[in-house]
């Protein structure tokens, strides 16, 4: 388990040919402290450290000062145990058949998603195939007899995957996680990151929500799960004192592409308050204010409405268009930083960018500068779809006059 090398490191002076029973753990704050206690030990002391070997190396000549002082007083030489051998150790110890906790979060979540699916189907299959059903007759009761009846249908699932994740680790020297994550998660998760692919896939899910389809069941499928891991990333580096790397995540759909809601409607709000004078607008839009801050926009988007609305169509899937570009592109440049706390996406806008930048004001003027733009570029559709409104609803009058002229002259008089 330890190297020449590494012992070498430390000026040991005796040759290590065992490891002992006798185990001594100290803090890494106290290897500096000469001990004060009678220590009763043939060759060497081994000190677990918790210390990674980039520590150890980094602060030697601390660490060489303890061991010439524990060799000088007692004739013993000490052997750090650190946290992680590194390069200097001995090879690494392969473990297999096991599920890591990597496996358990994020990074399995897709492979998870898949497999519960499949599982279920191949289950379902199987249980509506009467012939593998076990029936122990009527005078067991049915509770007993239904767990019986989908026993098999149980074994033969359960044995399926066994077999497939057996071969799989003997053969191919994989499992379903990793090959599922290689395979589908990765590639997946390198088109929906990118700019380009989570804005093709997050504006057409817009455009069918003006359809009447929601688009959480369009892109929410597509994306979620790879933009939260994408967030759990950001959110273990900052952890682990290093620089967030991935600048779309769920954080950043929240803050820069559906801020107000989705299509950005917060937008649309408060362009009906200063350009429109339609009252139907504007009475929708004093009814959405207050969801509208919560990022729920369905008054809007079927009272005004938006949903079939072709001039409302267009800046509903654009705007969040532009508020993504304005984010991605402030994060490119170094303005901003990418976003590390996951906020749910019922936080209200300049809320939601101070607590997923970690309070940050300047991703907070982002969010203005976005409210901003999109609010403008709502004004134009806005005033095209009153115009339209208002001439719907004058030909819908005239129709209706002309309908209660024809009635009042009619003789009903036989």
């Amino acid at each position: 388990m330890y190297s020449k090398i590494w012992f070498d490191q430390l000026a040991t002076h005796h040759e290590v040919t065992f490891i002992p029973d006798d185990l001594l753990f100290i803090q890494p704050e106290l290897r500096e402290l000469s001990p004060t206690i009678q220590l009763d030990l043939d060759r060497y002391i081994l000190i677990e450290t918790y210390q990674p070997i980039e520590v150890i190396q980094e602060e030697i000549d601390a660490y060489k000062q303890f061991v010439k002082y524990m060799n000088t007083e007692y004739d013993v030489d000490v052997v750090f145990l650190p946290l992680n051998i590194g390069d200097d150790g001995s090879d690494p110890v392969e473990v297999s058949g096991v599920v890591s906790f990597n496996e358990l979060g994020t990074q399995g979540m897709f492979a998870g998603i898949i497999m519960g699916l499949l599982a279920t189907e191949v289950f379902m299959k199987l249980a509506n195939n009467k012939k593998l059903r076990i029936n122990l007759g009527e005078q067991v009761p049915p509770a007993v007899g239904q767990g019986f009846s989908t026993m098999i249908p149980t074994i033969v699932t359960l044995s399926f995957f066994a077999i497939i994740s057996a071969l799989l680790s003997v053969v191919f020297h994989t499992d379903l996680v990793t090959l599922i994550s290689t395979l589908i998660q990765e590639p997946l998760r390198a088109v929906n990151s990118s700019i380009f692919g989570y804005l093709l896939i997050y504006s057409t899910g817009n455009f069918l929500f003006t359809l009447g389809i929601h688009q959480s069941v369009i892109n929410g499928v597509l994306t979620d799960p790879l933009l939260l891991v994408n967030m759990n990333e950001n959110m273990n580096a900052v952890a682990n004192g290093q620089e967030p790397m991935n600048i779309i995540n769920s954080s950043f759909q929240a803050v820069y592409a559906q801020m107000g809601g989705t299509g950005g409607t917060l937008a649309l709000i408060i362009a009906v308050f200063l350009v429109s004078k339609y009252q139907p607008y504007r009475e929708v839009s004093k009814l959405s204010i207050a969801p509208g801050l919560f990022e729920i926009n369905e008054p809007m988007i079927f009272g005004l409405p938006i949903i079939f609305n072709i001039p409302m169509m267009i800046p509903f899937v654009l705007s969040p268009v532009i508020g993504a570009l304005i984010g991605y592109l402030a994060t490119v440049v170094g303005f901003v930083e990418p976003l590390i706390v996951l906020v749910p996406w019922t936080t209200p806008p300049l809320i939601s960018g101070f607590l997923a930048s970690g309070g940050d004001l300047k991703v907070v003027l982002l969010q203005i500068i976005i409210l901003a733009v999109t609010t403008l570029f709502y004004i134009p559709f806005l005033k095209i779809s009153e115009r339209v409104a208002i001439k719907q609803a004058e030909i819908e009058q005239a129709k209706n006059e002309g309908n209660q002229v024809e009635d009042d002259d009619m003789d009903w008089t036989v």
